[in-house]
């Protein structure tokens, strides 16, 4: 066989080129609809949305105390917050925030004092967002949280990135 030289070949080019010998050998993109519980090993060709949005209410991301972030600013691990029952609420993951809380401490982050108080050793002011609190309707954000396109879908019909 004789020694050939490569060509370059403009991209749009060389991509109509590539398309069509896929086509040629069978191998579409074709779509179509299946009940998620046939969606094991198949690959999402458009985003998927949730019906029904959830939770429709902001709610803790983890076991913790709620609390305003603001009675904890500047708390760290060698200046820890102090806060008295009435300034935080027990929670637990996916419980919605209590009216006037705008933050979750990982429970893990809580000391239990003698008299009724806790000291938190992180600031959730820096935490707060993703971490701590799931915003109402989280699961419906566009390109945040659902299913994208080009994703194969897990047995417990969930995705993989």
């Amino acid at each position: 066989m004789a020694f050939q030289y490569l060509t370059n070949v403009p991209l749009d080019e060389a991509r109509e080129a590539y398309k069509e010998a896929l086509l040629t050998e069978g191998f579409g993109a074709g779509t179509e609809t299946v009940p998620v519980t046939g969606s094991c090993g198949r690959i999402t060709s458009e985003p998927v949305y949730a019906a029904i949005c959830a939770p429709h209410y902001p709610a803790s991301a983890m076991d913790g105390i709620a609390l305003k972030a603001g009675l904890t600013f500047g708390a760290g691990e060698t200046t820890p917050a102090t806060l008295t029952s009435d300034q935080f609420i027990v929670v637990d993951t996916g419980d919605p925030v209590p009216e006037g809380c705008d933050a979750v401490v990982m429970i893990e982050d809580v000391i239990r004092q003698e008299d009724g108080t806790v000291r938190g050793r992180n600031d959730p002011a820096f935490l707060y967002g993703d971490f701590t609190c799931r915003d109402r309707f989280d699961d419906c954000r566009r390109c945040d949280r659902g299913i994208r396109s080009g994703k194969t879908c897990c047995r417990n019909h969930t995705h993989r990135r």
